[in-house]
C-alpha cells in the first residue's frame, strides 16, 4: 500500500508543480497516517512549497513521535493551521509549545478534554 500511495503523492506532485500559473487549480491532498511516507523526498519539499502551486494538505498522525526531527519541523513551520487534540506527556506538549513560539504552557495541550 506505502508503494501505491508514494507513487500517486510523487505523480500528483510533479503534476501540480509543472502547471502553468494560470493553469492552477486549487487541489487538496489528505494523507492519513503520513509519517509511512515520511521516506520520501518529495513530501518535504511538498510541506514546503505547496502553497505557491495551489495544493492544500491535511496531514494527520497520532503523535509526534512518528517523526524524525527534520520532518516534525517542516510541518510545524510550514503549516498555518494546526489542530491538536489532547497531547499526553510534557515533552510533547513543550515541543509543540516551543515551535509556535506561544505563551501557552504545556499543560494547556495536556489539560484538553476527550
Amino acid at each position: 500500500m506505502q508503494m501505491i500511495g508514494s507513487a500517486l503523492m510523487t505523480k500528483l506532485w510533479f503534476c501540480c508543480a509543472s502547471r502553468a500559473k494560470e493553469e492552477r487549480n486549487p487541489v487538496l491532498l489528505v494523507i492519513d497516517e503520513f509519517q509511512n511516507f515520511a521516506f520520501l523526498e518529495t513530501l518535504e519539499v511538498m510541506i514546503a512549497e505547496a502553497r505557491k502551486f495551489g495544493i492544500g494538505l491535511v496531514l494527520s498522525h497520532q503523535h509526534t513521535g512518528q517523526l524524525t526531527p527534520g520532518l516534525l519541523g517542516e510541518v510545524l513551520g510550514n503549516t498555518a493551521t494546526k489542530i491538536i487534540f489532547r497531547v499526553s506527556g510534557w515533552y510533547r506538549a513543550s515541543g509543540i509549545i516551543w515551535h509556535e513560539n506561544s505563551r501557552k504552557h504545556s499543560t494547556d495541550l495536556r489539560g484538553l478534554h476527550k
